[in-house]
């Protein structure tokens, strides 16, 4: 079976708050996840409980928390972190 492929739209993604809530409404988060960096490393790093383990495609990237430099550093240290550690890949397309 072929890894189910979830597109997340950067210009969605403008804060915080509206990049969790993208990831959720993606994303069968469970109902434990809070709102804050470490909550969204823990589900983005064991997506197990989504089945099939999806690829993450992520369009406009570059609007991703782009007026806010430290948050986009954090994703993308816990992307890949992610990439490195798992089987799947989030991968950023532009």
């Amino acid at each position: 079976m072929q890894n189910p492929v979830i597109y997340i739209d950067g210009k969605n993604c403008l804060t915080k708050t509206t990049l969790f809530d993208t990831f959720k409404n993606a994303l069968p988060f469970p109902d434990y996840f809070t709102n804050n960096w470490d909550s969204f490393e823990e589900i983005i790093n064991d997506l197990t409980f989504v089945g099939p383990i999806p690829i993450i495609l992520i369009v406009n990237y570059k609007l991703l928390l782009e007026s806010d430099k430290k948050d986009k550093a954090i994703f993308k240290d816990i992307i890949k972190s992610s990439n490195e550690q798992n089987e799947y890949r989030i991968f950023r397309q532009v």
